[in-house]
């Protein structure tokens, strides 16, 4: 699947309004022992894999940054990353914007309906499922 297709027709579909500085790939940091331990302890449950904590692998976009936006004060910048998708075609994708000392980071759950890796991307059937703020600066 081309992610940056892919993430080019979510911003036309889901973010038609958002002027975003950077198109990019992510990649969710595994779970360490000490929070599955305190998950453990807490919940019972073991913790699989965590949603929260990511680093940008590819960046397919970015925007040139003039003279005039070097010269600003604070740094501003609004980023949208993708991750991969699930065998049951369940992704997200993760919108930070910093506005020099605010922010905050919106991670959006993503389904394809029948997903299966061959499919175009003209005629995926995507549904937005959820959307959680899980940072605010």
């Amino acid at each position: 699947m081309n992610y940056h297709n892919l993430l080019k027709f979510i911003i036309s579909e889901f973010f038609s309004e958002s002027n975003f500085d950077l198109h990019g790939k992510l990649e969710w940091l595994p779970v360490s022992e000490r929070e599955k331990e305190r998950y453990f302890r807490k919940r019972g449950k073991e913790l699989k894999h965590q949603r929260r904590k990511y680093k940008i692998s590819d960046i397919y976009w970015e925007k040139k940054r003039t003279d005039q936006t070097k010269k600003k004060t604070f740094f501003t910048y609004h980023h949208i990353l993708i991750s991969n998708i699930d065998n049951n075609g369940i992704f997200f994708c993760i919108s930070d914007l910093n506005l020099g000392f605010g922010g905050h980071k919106m991670k959006y759950e993503f389904s394809i309906k029948n997903y299966s890796e061959t499919l175009k991307i003209k005629d995926l059937q995507l549904f937005l499922v959820d959307e959680d703020m899980f940072m605010i600066r």
